[in-house]
């Protein structure tokens, strides 16, 4: 009576899913993205000592020309401008990654089980 049985798995993973409807961003490398970053760190140092220079100029003693008012607030647009420019470029990115890290973690599988009599 020499029967045994045989057992087999078939997996077929697909998914159908649509990108995210931002376009794929350029592939640039980790350290790049980390100077990015570290721009950005800077930037924000530049705002807070922007701001600083346009608070000090409501004192009395330190008023500073209009010329010089309409300088900082350029600076500071410029700044935020590119801080919020590069960060949402690096969101951009972390929604397309994890948009391709979902397809493969959550990707459907199907399974057939076949057993077979010998």
């Amino acid at each position: 009576m020499g029967n045994s049985v045989h057992l087999s798995l078939e997996m077929d993973g697909t998914a159908e899913s649509s990108p995210p409807e931002e376009p794929i961003p350029d592939p640039i490398t980790l350290d790049q993205r980390l100077e990015r970053l570290s721009d950005v760190d800077r930037k924000v140092m530049d705002v807070l000592t922007i701001s600083r220079e346009m608070l000090q100029s409501f004192d009395k003693e330190r008023q500073i020309s209009k010329t010089k008012m309409d300088d900082l607030y350029k600076r500071y647009s410029r700044c935020m401008e590119d801080i919020d420019s590069t960060v949402s470029d690096e969101l951009v990115y972390m929604e397309y990654v994890s948009y391709e890290s979902q397809l493969t973690l959550d990707q459907p599988t199907y399974v057939t089980l076949r057993c077979v009599l010998e």
